[in-house]
């Protein structure tokens, strides 16, 4: 399925189903409650009173998941949307968005004042990470489709082929060494554990948070995440310099954020060790803290 038929597909069923059930994050419980949105393109949107309490988690933590489920007789389609939500307070653009009728219900039944109602709040959610698929065929091992932010819907096997031909995948023991190379090659540590010893160990064990990017077969970045069942850390994201402003880095942190938070993170910590690193957190929707990192070596 190409990426315009995926996204066809996406819609139709949100217009079946009408009706999805909202994950928020409430200081990190997850906390479900049936809406209604509406997709327009490739983003959607959630009619909310600014008061209420999925509005407060969002605030706390905009990131959010939505599902859909279209039934009863079969196939069942099974629609799940990962993202980020914000609140929207431009007038016209509430405005547009109140007279486009995307929710399948009047809006005016809830505010009445219409868009300029002081309650009324609109959630834009940008999806990250798309997930379709029908039953039974995924109870028979049938793979969903997949789409996130820099990719095509493909099953996971080897990686994930995005723009480019840019393929992200877990890195494999016997390239070590070259990664080894990319760090340095970027100005990226070295400490005591740049070794491939340490690498080929870390890729055993933990292979699954240990990521690079390629392009025809040629390692282009890498990314490294780290998971102590009380945060998430991200190191080493590095792109070879003949690569960049391409968004691999970008892709890369995706594609391990998305890898945590499946392992429960709910605060994700970056350490960076150059000024382009820095550059990139600082653009990023990751915030500076004042913790001070302390280190003993053996």
């Amino acid at each position: 399925m190409n990426d315009d038929a995926f996204w066809e597909e996406v819609h139709s069923v949100a217009r079946k189903a009408g009706r999805a059930y909202l994950a928020t994050v409430d200081r990190g419980k997850p906390r479900v409650r049936v809406v209604f949105p509406g997709f327009e393109g490739r983003k959607l949107w959630i009619a909310t009173k600014r008061s209420s309490t999925k509005a407060r988690h969002i605030e706390r933590d905009p990131n959010v998941e939505l599902f859909w489920e279209v039934g009863p007789t079969r196939p069942t389609a099974h629609l799940t949307v990962t993202g980020v939500a914000r609140f929207v307070d431009d007038g016209a653009l509430k405005k547009r968005i109140w007279d486009g009728e995307f929710f399948g219900y009047s809006l005016s039944e809830f505010w009445p004042g219409g868009p300029q109602s002081s309650d009324f709040g609109l959630v834009l959610i940008v999806p990250n990470h798309i997930e379709l698929g029908w039953q039974p065929a995924m109870w028979q091992g049938q793979k969903p489709e997949v789409w996130t932010t820099w990719s095509s819907p493909l099953n996971h096997s080897a990686g994930r082929v995005g723009m480019n031909g840019m393929t992200i995948r877990e890195a494999r023991v016997e390239e070590c060494e070259q990664l080894l190379q990319l760090w340095q090659l970027v100005g990226s540590g070295p400490s005591v554990t740049d070794t491939v010893e340490h690498l080929q160990a870390l890729a055993r064990r933990n292979g699954d948070l240990l990521l690079v990017a390629e392009i025809a077969g040629k390692m282009v970045g890498t990314v490294l995440g780290g998971w102590d069942f009380w945060r998430g850390h991200i190191y080493r994201l590095a792109v070879h310099p003949k690569h960049r402003k391409r968004g691999i880095a970008r892709s890369l942190v995706q594609e391990v954020e998305r890898r945590l938070r499946n392992k429960g993170a709910t605060r994700i910590y970056a350490l960076t060790y150059t000024e382009e690193g820095l550059a990139f957190w600082l653009s990023s929707d990751y915030e500076r803290t004042a913790d001070t990192a302390f280190v003993r070596t053996y």
